[in-house]
């Protein structure tokens, strides 16, 4: 069994780019798998999700709501929406998803809170009184897990 390191390996499985500085590879039935522990990742980016420096997107609130394990009903209920609101929002794909900016503040609190990690909300809420870029990043990951977005 073949091994190499490959770098700034692009991974989809989430449904939105995410950038992992450093990935082992290996060679398996005539191909190269990367191996990456899908569930400190998407622990990874729950964390970091909360902190995005620009607004949500459809598959990221899809990705919150999944990870979750909610239904649309109840992830509405949790920010207090409709469950056609989620599902307009989950629509916008890679887009932003458009969602009042009160709810999504109220959605990245709420996520914070679920993580058991409330004590980060006031600096949570400093961090998102600056003004957002324009959306179109992807989320990178250096070689220690930490995460950041890029520009495409």
């Amino acid at each position: 069994m073949k091994r190499t390191l490959k770098k700034n390996y692009i991974d989809q499985g989430f449904g939105f780019p995410v950038r992992i500085g450093e990935v082992s590879m290996r060679w398996t039935r005539g191909e190269w798998i990367p191996e990456i522990d899908f569930f400190r990742l998407q622990s990874r980016l729950l964390s970091q999700l909360p902190f995005k420096k620009s607004r949500l997107t459809g598959v990221e609130v899809k990705f919150i709501r999944s990870s979750q394990g909610a239904t649309l009903t109840e992830f509405g209920k949790m920010i207090g929406v409709s469950h056609v609101a989620v599902r307009k929002w989950e629509a916008r794909g890679n887009d932003a998803t458009s969602m009042v900016w009160a709810n999504e503040k109220l959605l990245r609190i709420t996520l914070l809170a679920k993580q058991d990690r409330a004590d980060q909300i006031p600096d949570l809420l400093d961090s998102l009184r600056e003004t957002l870029p324009a959306e179109g990043a992807t989320w990178s990951f250096d070689e220690c897990g930490r995460a950041q977005m890029r520009r495409t």
